[in-house]
């Protein structure tokens, strides 16, 4: 799998396991509310230690 690939599979896999755990939870909207919050702290991407 490449890279860019990577992670649509993995954000699959992880609203998959979330919705098994929780079946009634809105869990694209929670993840989205997660995902602006942490924006500002870890910006856009992945980026090197260092």
């Amino acid at each position: 799998m490449a890279q860019r690939d990577a992670l649509p599979s993995h954000q699959t896999a992880l609203r998959n396991l979330l919705r098994r755990h929780v079946p009634d939870a809105d869990v694209d909207t929670h993840l989205s509310e997660v995902e602006m919050r942490n924006l500002g702290l870890y910006g856009y991407g992945v980026k090197g230690g260092g």
